[in-house]
């Protein structure tokens, strides 16, 4: 009997037949965009899971306690957490070496810092979130975070390596003591890896996540592997279970399109091309429960998407003008909803525009990534103009409207009342432009970094189904896991959280999963 694929998608007793009651059951999967119209109004071809592989194809099994899917910031944890508790393990990385980005944990009380109440902490964060967050995953996490890294320090020690994480000295969060800049994460896992496998941990890299297998019962005992190098199929049994550490969905054009809508168009900032929300797929074939209101959306200004690279102070509120040369919004409100607004505009670009003072401010004065003015002027980040017009002909934009921005800003800052956009009186400082010249303009075009959401978890990470219920042998970490934040991360009160989440999520995942907890 052939099957259809709507048979498939209703799991009928035929299907059950045709498959040979086979243990693990999935439906069809479109295999392109435009059979998505012979499916359900409104569904996209992600949502619908690949053909089970002929078992012809699977040229190696593998029998594990514990499969942690991504060698990420999640992984890593998960996969040294698990090693140190004895577990044999199996990491899956669709990478050929492990990989993150991101350069500073915020971790709440491990022992180099001082105690921070983590009350006060837990209602600002689900404050931020607008309530879409769980308040007890916030709260797991702030509980552990700092547990986290005293076990990273710890093993650290243990093993002769150099660097620690230490306070930074600018914000309330923890980075690696390389000093590598907005690299740190990617650092401290490749560092901490080669521990994870002279402990016993077998990596499979250049590998993707194809699809989880159930059995009869509804519980996922391992996963199939696509070998990317060998196009081969590798079936990995995980007794204990499987902790997809996957990442978010920031490169997949239309999960971003069905989750993350505000990043729609938005370039993607972040480094290499493997956030494509395979996790995220692979829960959905498996019944997962996921979240229901749009991603979180994390875009920034740094690091930048520009050509001629990053520039110093991107929070700071210069005077900014979109690509028409006018002025669009207060340039003091918080800095997410600055780049938001930033979204709207022609391009997703805009410039800070400056004088004297903001030379002499930037010069004099150290930027929290430690950019620069003289790199950032040699790169051609920030653009020199004698006059007004000058400038306006060098960056693109109309010299008679940016000639009247200025005038009219310079007028607001001198009287202290800004009838357009209410900008207070204080936020002014140093941002007044001397018409004598010389003119700066700074470029700046925000970026998507991540789009964070996933599967519903219940307490332990484990991922729940559309009815509540536990998927038995399943768990998800990072950013592959569902309402850590709200739909917005805010900079102001989350700063430093999602690297923080990634690495306690990963490490507890480990433990729930082995029963350490």
């Amino acid at each position: 009997m052939e099957l259809t694929r709507r048979q498939f998608l209703q799991g009928t007793a035929a299907g059950a037949a045709a498959m040979g009651m086979m243990s693990m059951s999935m439906p069809a999967m479109a295999k392109d965009a435009s059979e998505v119209e012979s499916f359900e109004e409104g569904q996209y071809a992600f949502e619908i899971a690949p053909d089970p592989v002929d078992e012809a194809e699977i040229t190696e099994t593998i029998d594990t306690e514990l499969c942690i899917v991504g060698a990420g910031q999640s992984g890593t944890l998960a996969a040294l957490t698990a090693v140190y508790l004895g577990a044999d393990v199996t990491v899956i990385s669709k990478t050929p070496t492990p990989f993150t980005h991101g350069w500073a944990v915020r971790s709440i009380n491990p022992s180099f810092r001082e105690k921070e109440d983590i009350p006060t902490l837990l209602q600002s964060m689900f404050e931020a979130g607008l309530g879409l967050a769980d308040a007890r995953i916030i709260k797991q996490y702030l509980e552990n975070s700092g547990e986290v890294l005293d076990f990273v320090n710890n093993v650290a020690e243990e093993n002769g390596l150099e660097y620690r994480y230490v306070i930074h000295q600018d914000g309330p969060y923890s980075v690696w003591s390389d000093n590598s800049a907005y690299h740190r994460q990617n650092t401290f896992i490749n560092e901490i890896t080669p521990i994870i496998e002279e402990k016993g941990a077998r990596y499979l890299y250049n590998c993707a996540g194809y699809y989880l297998e159930k059995n009869d019962e509804g519980r996922v005992t391992g996963i199939i592997v696509k070998d990317l190098e060998n196009d081969g199929y590798i079936r990995v049994n995980a007794s204990k279970g499987v902790i997809l550490c996957t990442g978010d969905i920031a490169k997949n054009e239309k999960m971003v399109e069905k989750f993350g809508t505000i990043a729609v168009g938005v370039p993607c900032a972040q480094a290499g091309n493997f956030n494509t929300g395979d996790g995220q797929q692979m829960l959905i074939w498996a019944g997962a429960q996921m979240q229901k209101f749009p991603f979180s959306c994390m875009i920034h200004l740094d690091p930048t998407v520009l050509p001629e690279g990053d520039a110093p102070f991107s929070d700071y509120p210069w005077l900014a003008v979109n690509m028409e040369g006018e002025r669009f919004m207060d340039e003091s409100i918080e800095y997410q909803g600055k780049i938001y607004s930033a979204c709207c505009q022609t391009n997703i670009q805009f410039y800070n525009i400056g004088g004297v003072a903001m030379k002499e401010y930037i010069t004099t004065h150290t930027d929290l990534r430690y950019f620069t003015w003289d790199d950032a002027y040699e790169r051609g980040a920030i653009v020199e103009g004698a006059t007004i017009e000058e400038l306006a002909e060098k960056i693109g934009v109309d010299a008679e409207k940016l000639t009247a921005t200025i005038e009219a800003y310079n007028k607001a800052a001198e009287t202290g009342e800004d009838p357009d956009f209410g900008k207070r009186a204080e936020f002014f400082e140093n941002t007044e432009i001397d018409m004598n010249g010389p003119f700066y303009a700074i470029h700046r075009s925000p970026g998507t970094l991540v789009v964070v959401g996933g599967a519903v978890t219940n307490n332990r990470q484990q991922v729940l189904d559309n009815n509540n219920e536990v998927i038995e042998g399943l768990y998800v970490a990072g950013n592959t896991m569902a309402r850590f934040m709200g739909m917005v991360y805010q900079m102001n009160k989350q700063s430093g959280t999602s690297c923080g989440r990634a690495v306690t999520s990963g490490r507890l995942a480990a433990r729930f999963a082995l029963g350490d907890m």
